[in-house]
C-alpha cells in the first residue's frame, strides 16, 4: 500500500491515528488570469458573527443574515438548514432573500467560540458566483466569477468502453433506504502548497461544496445525500497538473499506463482503506487561453449501474473524478458526481442522434433514457448538468443549482421532460434509482450513524396551500430546519402548530430545531377570513434604547399582537409585573405595535410588556438612558 496523508472527518477520525497531518502553508493570494475571474477582495468576520446560531430555541424565526462582499457591498440571505458536523463545523445553507433559485452555502469553523471564525463557501448572485476561501481566522478571500466563463470542457464525462449490456445478472446487495454516498476529496501536494490557507482551507472548502451539493439534491427531490469522510493529500502526480482526463483515467482505467503508478495506486488504496464510495481529486493549475478541462467525472459504461466485485458486471471502478482546485465548488462537484450517477449533459451538448456533430456512444442510455440535463424552450438558463454554451445567448445564460425534474417548476415552466416524451430529462428519477448503487460501492470502517430525526410538515386541513422542508424529511439531531408555507391564491397563513402547540407567528416560515421527531401543521384560511388567536411573542424593539424622559415613538415587532390594549415599561415581580403605562398604543397589524414611551424614574434595563386587558402577553428588553 502506498502511504498517503489523510485527515478524516467525524466518527471515523480514529482511523487517522498515526498518519501525518497534511501540510498547511500560507501561500500568496490567487494570481489573476483564471477564466471568468471578475475581481478579488477580502471580507472580515468579527468574533461572535455566528454565535447566535449556537443557542437558538426549539422553534424560532429562520436565520436571516447580511453577508458582506468586497467594496462595501452586502447581500441578505435566508437559511433553509443550519447544522453541525462531527468536527463542530457549522454548515449554513439557504438562498438570497427573494431568490430561492440563488443558493448560499457557508462552512464555518469556530462559530461558537470566542475567537474569530474561519468561513468558506459560495454565494450565487445570478450569473456571478462569489467563492469565499477561508485563508485565516476572521478573513475570507472572495473571488467573484462570471459563471459563463467557467464552463468546463464538453468532454468532461469519461467512459472506459462503449456501452454494452451485461452478459449475466450480478448478485444483489441490500439497498439502503436512506442512501448515503461516502466521499473523499483528495488534493495533490502542489495544490496544498499553492493554495492560500493550505490544506485547512481546502478542507473547509470541501465541506462547503458537499453541503451545497446536498442542498442541490434536496432542491431537486433527490433522496440521496453525500457524506464527506474527509480530505487527504495524494502522492505526487506524475503528469501535468492540468491533465484532468489523465487523472480520472489513471484512477479508473486499467488500460491507462499510469493506472499502476504510485499516485493512482495510492489514491485507490486510500479509497479502499477508508471505505469511500467516490473519490474526487483537486489539482491547482493556471488554465490556458480558450477552452480547457476544469473537471472530469467517470460515467459508468454499463447502461445500468451495479455494485459488486466482478468488474465485468460492476460499475464500482467508475467512482472517480478530478477537478481544478480554483473553480472547485457546488456546481463543479455536483456536476462531476452527476456523471458518477450516470447522468449526461443537456441534449444540445450530448445529442442522441448519431448523425449530430457532438454525438458520442453513450449519449443514449437504454436503461435511463431521461438521464439528461434540461434546457427550457427560451434557452435562458441551464441546470447543473447543462452547459452555458447551449443557451440561446451564452452571455446572458444563468446556471441553476438543481437537477432536471419535470415534477418541479420554475417561472411556471417544468424543470424537465417526463419519460416517454421526446428528449426526456429527469435526472432526479435516474439519481433516485442509481444513488443506492453508488452508496453500496464501499462501506466505511465505521459505518454507524447517529439516529436521524423525522420532520413532517403538512397543511392542517389538506387545502389552502403547500408546506415544504429543505430535504426529504430526515435530519441530524440539532439541525435547525426551515419549514416554508406557500398559500394558494386567495389564501393566507392563519397559524402554525408544532407537535400540537400553537406558535406565536403567522410568518411564511419558521425554524424547527431537530431535538426529536416533529410534526408541523399550517392552517390556511381565505384571505378575507378572520384570524384565529395565537400566543403573542416579541422579537424586536426599535429603538432599543431611549431617554428616561420618554416621549419618543417605539415599535414592537413579533406575532400574535392583535388585541393588545396596553404596553407597560417596568420589571417582572413575583406576582406579575410592575411598570409605567405607555400612551398612544396602536396595533398596526398582528406583527407590529407602536406607542409613545413613558418617562421612567431611573436609567437601566427594563422590559416593555404587552397586555390584553389585565393579562400580560409578551415582553422584550429595553434600556433607558440618562
Amino acid at each position: 500500500m502506498i502511504p498517503v496523508r489523510f485527515a478524516l472527518v467525524g466518527a471515523v477520525a480514529a482511523l487517522a491515528t498515526g498518519l501525518p497531518a497534511a501540510p498547511s502553508p500560507a501561500a500568496a493570494p490567487p494570481a489573476p488570469g483564471l477564466p471568468g475571474l471578475l475581481r478579488t477582495g477580502e471580507v472580515e468576520w468579527p468574533g461572535g458573527t455566528f454565535r447566535a446560531l449556537c443557542r437558538r430555541g426549539p422553534v424560532t424565526a429562520p436565520d436571516r443574515r447580511v453577508l458582506p462582499l468586497p467594496g462595501g457591498r452586502s447581500v441578505t440571505a435566508h437559511a433553509l438548514k443550519v447544522s453541525r458536523d462531527r468536527e463542530g463545523t457549522l454548515l449554513w445553507s439557504g438562498h438570497l432573500a427573494g431568490h430561492p433559485d440563488r443558493p448560499v452555502t457557508l462552512a464555518v469553523d469556530g462559530a461558537c467560540g470566542k475567537g474569530r471564525p474561519r468561513v468558506a463557501g459560495e454565494i450565487h448572485e445570478g450569473r456571478v458566483r462569489h467563492a469565499l476561501d477561508a485563508v485565516r481566522p476572521g478573513m475570507s478571500r472572495v473571488r467573484s466569477f462570471d459563471t459563463v466563463r467557467q464552463t468546463p470542457l464538453v468532454r468532461d464525462a469519461l467512459r472506459l468502453t462503449g456501452p454494452a449490456r451485461p452478459a449475466a445478472p450480478p448478485s444483489r446487495r441490500a439497498e439502503p433506504k436512506d442512501p448515503v454516498i461516502d466521499v473523499l476529496i483528495g488534493y495533490t501536494p502542489e495544490t496544498a502548497t499553492d493554495t492560500e490557507g493550505g490544506a485547512d482551507a481546502l478542507a473547509l472548502q470541501a465541506k462547503a461544496a458537499v453541503e451545497g451539493t446536498n442542498q442541490a439534491y434536496a432542491d431537486s427531490q433527490v433522496k440521496t445525500r453525500l457524506r464527506l469522510l474527509g480530505t487527504f493529500e495524494t502522492p505526487a502526480w506524475s503528469g501535468a497538473a492540468s491533465d484532468m482526463d489523465g487523472m480520472t483515467n489513471a484512477l479508473a482505467n486499467p488500460e491507462d499506463p499510469r493506472y499502476s503508478d504510485d499516485w493512482a495506486t495510492g489514491v485507490r488504496a486510500t479509497r479502499d482503506a477508508e471505505g469511500a464510495d467516490l473519490v474526487h481529486v483537486l489539482s491547482k493549475f493556471t488554465p490556458p487561453e480558450g477552452l480547457y478541462t476544469a473537471g472530469t467525472g467517470m460515467t459508468p459504461s454499463l447502461p445500468r449501474l451495479m455494485p459488486g466485485d466482478n468488474a465485468k458486471y460492476s460499475t464500482d471502478d467508475t467512482g472517480f473524478g478530478a477537478q481544478q482546485a480554483d473553480t472547485f465548488g457546488t456546481h463543479h462537484l455536483a456536476h462531476e458526481i452527476g456523471h458518477n450517477f450516470g447522468l449526461n449533459h443537456d441534449y444540445v451538448t450530448d445529442p442522441v442522434d448519431p448523425d449530430a456533430d457532438n454525438y458520442r456512444p453513450g449519449n443514449f442510455n437504454p436503461y435511463y433514457p431521461d438521464n439528461h440535463g434540461f434546457l427550457p424552450k427560451d434557452r435562458t438558463w441551464v441546470d447543473i448538468m447543462g452547459y452555458n454554451m447551449s443557451c440561446a445567448d451564452e452571455d446572458k445564460c444563468e446556471n441553476k443549482m438543481w437537477f432536471s425534474n419535470p415534477r418541479q417548476e420554475y417561472d411556471g415552466t417544468p424543470r424537465g421532460v417526463a419519460l416517454g416524451s421526446k428528449e426526456p430529462a429527469d435526472s432526479t428519477r435516474v439519481m433516485n434509482l442509481t444513488g443506492p448503487v453508488l452508496a453500496n460501492y464501499r462501506t466505511p470502517a465505521d459505518s454507524t450513524e447517529a439516529k436521524r430525526q423525522a420532520l413532517t410538515a403538512v397543511p392542517q386541513d389538506g387545502t389552502g396551500g403547500t408546506v415544504s422542508t429543505p430535504s426529504t424529511g430526515l435530519f441530524a439531531t440539532g439541525d435547525q430546519v426551515t419549514v416554508t408555507a406557500a398559500p394558494d391564491t386567495g389564501y393566507k397563513v392563519d397559524r402554525w402548530t408544532v407537535d400540537g402547540k400553537v406558535q406565536p407567528t403567522r410568518a411564511a416560515s419558521l425554524s424547527v430545531t431537530m431535538d426529536s421527531d416533529h410534526f408541523v401543521t399550517v392552517k390556511f384560511v381565505k384571505a378575507t377570513a378572520p384570524l384565529s388567536p395565537i400566543p403573542a411573542a416579541l422579537t424586536a424593539v426599535s429603538p432599543a434604547t431611549g431617554s428616561v424622559k420618554g416621549g419618543f415613538t417605539v415599535t414592537l415587532t413579533g406575532g400574535g399582537l392583535t388585541g393588545t390594549t396596553q404596553v407597560l415599561a417596568g420589571t417582572p415581580t413575583a406576582g406579575g409585573f410592575r411598570g409605567v403605562a405607555a400612551t398612544n398604543v396602536r396595533v398596526v397589524d398582528d406583527t407590529k405595535v407602536t406607542f409613545t414611551a413613558p418617562a421612567y424614574p431611573q436609567a437601566g434595563a427594563v422590559q416593555f410588556a404587552t397586555a390584553r386587558g389585565n393579562s400580560l402577553t409578551a415582553s422584550i428588553g429595553f434600556t433607558y438612558t440618562d
